[in-house]
């Protein structure tokens, strides 16, 4: 315990990436509960959550892909010389205008075509919210970049002092224009403000830490390194829209609701795992292999001390803890969480850490496409037997599969052991204490909680 307060009032740079990854999910989540007592409609609360949800659906998969192959690049790439601990950085400039230049062109997708790629990931998005959303796309996407600066720089207190102060202005403002009860534009309307002063920051951030130098041959050698990684994401991101499109195709819109009301991580596992897998990298790029595979090791360890315990929780209570946030409507979705929680078996498990920070990223387009492929199969012939659990099993297979695989290939192809990057007994152990309670509650106590509400 005092490690960890240790760690959260004097953080390193890592630990320090990760906060910042809480208080963003912490802003919107404030934000969700302010909109919901505000006197907006649900309608109107509904449009902004599909703005949120269309943004993060369009850009993710590019703000990851650059970000992640910016990391083992910063300076250490071929195409700088002179890389010295004292210059500023060039790779950090072209790695914005990359960003800005996907962020433009997003912005553009969305006024021209945004609402027929809404629709296909069943998002309403009116011709109205579009500008909005192109707006939010330019402004919020390269912003990303202001965390990683911070990162690869160890300022660890100016980037968790930067995440109370933008994330908290962003709370500020969209809750203001809520609880005076102005009309959703001006709700959007504070968010993109809040996107754009981001944004400044951004711009004042890159004058100080980069060097204004544009190279062509960065440009190439950073999207050789960065494309596998931006196609990968989409890959694997792409299967939740796609188990969405098969569970319409067998049931009703409420049934569906159901699904897409359990069919969620823990947000803590996610965020915490993706922060410390990109936040490791450096590590490898200026202490070599081993001193990487080392902290990785020690660092993943102390995610999962933290996480299972709360993953076990969730799961042992998931049946009382539905009906009383939502309603008995969604009781079922709360078996359907139960299989997602499991996720946190492969999801405190970092094999694609170490390949980006070996630069060797193709593989993980490679198991991505394998990862769609098994979740796609295994979910249409499963939700013929087992309906919606059907689903859920077929994604916790897929993911398990992609990181089965990248393990075995770091082992077989690299000689890289799984003992040098995870404390495998104590993985071992809580993901069988995890798997025991999910066996416990499906299978004996979901029927006698069930009855309470019946």
């Amino acid at each position: 315990m005092a490690k960890a307060l240790k760690k959260l009032f004097r953080p390193d740079s890592l630990s320090g990436l990760q906060i910042v990854q809480l208080i963003r999910y912490g802003s919107l989540f404030l934000i969700s509960i302010v909109l919901a007592k505000s006197a907006l409609s649900t309608e109107s609360i509904g449009k902004f959550e599909s703005l949120l949800l269309f943004t993060g659906a369009l850009t993710f998969f590019w703000v990851t892909g650059i970000i992640q192959s910016l990391l083992p690049l910063f300076k250490n790439s071929k195409s700088f010389e002179d890389q010295s601990s004292g210059k500023k950085s060039p790779e950090i400039f072209n790695a914005f205008i990359s960003l800005m230049a996907f962020s433009l062109l997003g912005g553009l997708l969305v006024l021209l075509i945004g609402e027929s790629i809404a629709n296909l990931i069943d998002i309403k998005l009116g011709r109205n919210l579009s500008y909005f959303v192109a707006a939010f796309v330019i402004f919020q996407s390269p912003s990303a970049l202001v965390e990683y600066i911070y990162l690869l720089n160890k300022e660890a207190r100016k980037l968790v002092r930067y995440g109370w102060l933008v994330f908290g202005f962003q709370f500020l403002l969209v809750s203001t224009a809520a609880l005076l009860n102005l009309p959703l534009n001006w709700v959007l309307t504070a968010l993109v403000g809040s996107a754009f002063l981001r944004f400044v920051y951004l711009l004042v951030v890159i004058s100080e830490y980069s060097r204004i130098q544009f190279s062509w041959k960065f440009q190439v050698e950073h999207m050789k390194l960065g494309i596998p990684i931006l196609v990968s994401v989409f890959l694997s991101g792409s299967a939740h829209y796609v188990d969405g499109f098969i569970i319409k195709a067998y049931y009703d819109e409420s049934t569906f609701a159901v699904f897409r009301y359990g069919a969620r991580e823990l947000p803590l596992v996610a965020l915490l795992a993706h922060a410390l897998s990109n936040g490791i990298i450096p590590v490898f790029t200026e202490k070599g292999i081993h001193a990487g595979l080392k902290s990785l090791k020690e660092r993943s360890t102390v995610l999962a001390k933290w996480l299972f315990p709360v993953t076990l929780f969730l799961i042992l209570t998931s049946y009382l803890l539905f009906p009383l946030i939502y309603d008995e409507r969604f009781i079922a979705s709360a078996g359907i969480f139960n299989v997602y929680l499991l996720l946190i078996l492969t999801r405190l498990l970092f094999p694609q850490a170490i390949f980006i920070a070996l630069k060797k990223t193709k593989v993980l387009m490679l198991a991505a496409g394998f990862e769609l492929l098994v979740n796609v199969g295994l979910s249409l012939i499963f939700v013929q037997y087992f309906g919606l659990l059907g689903v859920a099993f077929a994604t916790l297979i897929a993911y398990s599969f992609e990181r089965v695989f990248l393990m075995v290939y770091l082992r077989v192809i690299l000689g890289i052991r799984v003992s040098q990057y995870t404390n495998i007994i104590r993985h071992l152990l809580w993901s069988l204490v995890v798997l025991l309670a999910f066996i416990l509650v499906e299978s004996f106590l979901k029927d006698a909680i069930l009855s309470l509400f019946s």
